[in-house]
């Protein structure tokens, strides 16, 4: 088991096709992957947090629980960070 850090062009070509309307092209645990990948890549500092947050934007269009998972429990660590922070009315 490992963690992939795309460079950036690569993070914006995969957050793209993941919000078009082929993003079941790729199989459901890859998404998972991605998602979790760039939410702890992010976590540690390998990632820009922007990075991550806009590769999530497509869950908006996601029906399948592993992604999801991966995405409860990336943005839980940020939820647990930013909840005594300013900004955790904006993150809510």
């Amino acid at each position: 088991y490992y963690r992939v850090n795309y460079d950036k062009t690569n993070w914006d070509l995969l957050t793209k096709f993941l919000q078009s309307s082929n993003f079941e092209q790729i199989p459901k645990i890859n998404r998972a992957q991605l998602v979790d990948d760039a939410l702890n890549l992010a976590r540690v500092g390998q990632l820009e947090y922007q990075v991550a947050l806009d590769l999530i934007k497509y869950l908006k269009t996601e029906y399948d629980y592993i992604p999801w998972y991966s995405a409860f429990h990336g943005l839980g660590f940020l939820q647990r960070v930013l909840v005594s922070s300013k900004i955790y009315n904006n993150f809510k």
